[in-house]
């Protein structure tokens, strides 16, 4: 059983207090099977499109319990995708996806619901991809604090949901047939606010819907 939104709060948010749900709007997929192609592609159709949605997320952290040294402590499942950069803590979300054998890429799309969100607005957030060459393998770990490469920085103002291109992540594990893909999410820039700083918090298959990776062939 998934834990309550109460003891989550406590989990997520540490000393980040007051936060409030920000809902998401409905999207076109978001609920499609793991591994499901769409119909209709052909040769004079669309291009095939591949769904999958995340087999591991949550944050990884340093400090809060322990002191912020730029070295993680823990590897939070079971919980949300947060992203964070405050005094005393840092979380760095982490969703990871399966792959099949033999994938082709054209374009490479990664959707996310918002679960909760705190401003000042906006605040840059930093997005790297990662394969099986660095830590990607399905599971959520402090490996996945660092390593990949940055795909960009979207500014985020408090929007209900967010999308990214990851074709870049997408195309290299393609081409090194790594079985897995993983994405991480920073803060650019450290917040100097200790309580009530901002933060974002994806939804998490524990607090669906999950994250979605949509893959052109």
């Amino acid at each position: 059983m998934a834990p309550s939104r109460a003891v989550v709060a406590g989990l997520l948010i540490g000393a980040l207090a007051g936060c409030g749900r920000v809902g998401f709007s409905d999207r076109t997929g978001l609920d499609a099977s793991p591994d499901s192609p769409s119909d209709g592609a052909g040769s004079d159709g669309p291009r095939p499109m591949i769904t999958r949605i995340a087999v591991a997320d949550g944050s990884v952290r340093d400090g809060l319990a322990t002191l912020k040294n730029g070295v993680p402590d823990t590897a939070m499942d079971n919980s949300v995708v947060q992203v964070a950069d405050v005094p005393n803590f840092e979380d760095r979300g982490i969703v990871e996806f399966a792959l099949p054998p033999g994938l082709t890429v054209t374009a490479a799309q990664v959707d996310l619901g918002v679960f909760s969100s705190m401003g000042p607005f906006p605040f840059p957030i930093e997005v790297f991809g990662y394969d099986a060459g660095t830590s990607a393998d399905g599971l959520l770990a402090v490996s996945d604090w660092t390593g990949g490469t940055s795909l960009g920085t979207f500014m985020y103002a408090g929007e209900a949901t967010v999308s990214f291109d990851v074709t870049a992540a997408l195309a290299t594990a393609a081409a090194n047939a790594s079985p897995y893909v993983g994405i991480r999410f920073e803060f650019r820039d450290p917040s100097t606010i200790n309580l009530n700083g901002p933060f974002v918090a994806f939804n998490s298959n524990e607090f669906p819907p999950a994250a979605q990776l949509a893959i052109t062939e």
